[in-house]
């Protein structure tokens, strides 16, 4: 399992970095906003970014929008809590469904509406992951549809 740490103290060194990788979106959606839609936002700005990054699917495995994301949505994992060995705040995939939207996010603070951990500059901050897809899963994935 990968975990994903939400680099608290770092925040600034952290946004520098993926601001001169065009990983960093600082932009302005309604909160009705679908999160699928912000998605594929997302994909849209990486696709056309200096770095031109490829995210093209190999195959679509579903008629579902919200099913065939490139890039998972990211939750706090244990509510933002540090873990006790390293006081180090982690992220987990959160499923995402056909009607999630930025307002339900925002209504959501145990997973992603923490003020002190998921508000920067008065702004609300929502992270994406790449998702890792095995040969093998998606095979047996397609197997049983």
């Amino acid at each position: 399992m990968t975990v994903l740490i939400l680099h608290q103290h770092w925040t600034m060194s952290v946004n520098d970095k993926l601001q001169s990788l065009a990983l960093l979106y600082d932009r302005q959606y309604p909160i009705s906003m679908p999160v699928v839609e912000l998605h594929d936002s997302i994909i849209d700005a990486m696709e056309s970014s200096s770095h031109s990054y490829s995210c093209t699917a190999t195959s679509q495995v579903s008629a579902h929008a919200h099913e065939n994301m490139l890039l998972t949505l990211l939750a706090l994992r244990n509510r933002g809590s540090p873990r006790p060995s390293d006081n180090r705040i982690s992220l987990k995939d959160f499923p995402v469904t056909a009607n999630l939207r930025l307002e339900d996010l925002l209504a959501n603070r145990p997973n992603f509406a923490n003020p002190a951990l998921c508000i920067e500059d008065g702004k609300f901050v929502v992270h994406f992951g790449m998702k890792v897809c095995l040969s093998w899963a998606c095979n047996k994935l397609t197997a049983f549809m």
